[in-house]
């Protein structure tokens, strides 16, 4: 059978549904309410389209393209892949070559040669000798990482929430409970609180106490 859900005519946020007949065997699909053939036609946001382009034929927005020859930008622009064929993109309805260029929120900029590119904000960095923090561009040093909109060094410090960066108190069995930090092979997280693991391998939490698992 066919399902669809519409909204029920009656006061209230009750849905109710309906089914149709697989008129047209495994190839049925629902298109608002109607049955149409899969194989012959394509259903855009409630409107059916023939498959223009047969197997090519695609949906952009209500309207249909041609995947292979065309680019759907933003859901609503066709653009022609004639120009930069497989290195089309789109970048705010604007179609541009991604070997040359990156798009950066909306914003198009010029790849440097040779440099890998890539986007930190609305500006560029070099993704290999760089580190783009929540929109701060860093130099990478070996074992840094990002925290937050700063960097640490992951192997004295741990990433915690709110980008807090604490000391590794534990070496590397030291693990986040929210902000603070506690050793994962002798305490638990529960609900934010850090706890002995009283039962060995067999604590678990329930709530923020410690349970018996094998009980």
């Amino acid at each position: 059978m066919c399902w669809l859900l519409f909204a029920a005519p009656q006061r209230g946020s009750a849905t109710r549904s309906c089914s149709r007949p697989q008129t047209y065997g495994p190839p049925s699909g629902c298109c608002h309410g109607y049955v149409f053939n899969s194989s012959a036609k394509i259903c855009c946001k409630g409107f059916l389209w023939p498959l223009r382009y047969n197997y090519d034929t695609a949906c952009c927005g209500w309207r249909i393209y041609n995947y292979e020859k065309e680019l759907c930008c933003s859901g609503y622009f066709v653009k022609s892949k004639e120009y930069y064929g497989d290195r089309s993109e789109c970048c705010r309805g604007k179609l541009y070559d991604r070997d040359e260029y990156v798009c950066c929120e909306g914003r198009l900029i010029r790849k440097q040669v040779g440099v890998p590119t890539s986007c930190c904000g609305r500006s560029t960095y070099n993704s290999q000798s760089q580190l783009c923090c929540d929109g701060r561009v860093f130099a990478s040093v070996l074992y840094t990482a990002c925290c937050g909109h700063k960097t640490y060094d992951y192997t004295e410090f741990i990433c915690c929430d709110n980008g807090v960066v604490n000391p590794r108190k534990h070496g590397f069995a030291t693990s986040c409970c929210r902000t603070k930090v506690y050793n994962y092979e002798t305490e638990t997280c529960c609900n934010g609180v850090v706890l002995s693991k009283i039962f060995g391998y067999d604590s678990t939490c329930c709530g923020s106490t410690v349970i018996d698992a094998s009980q």
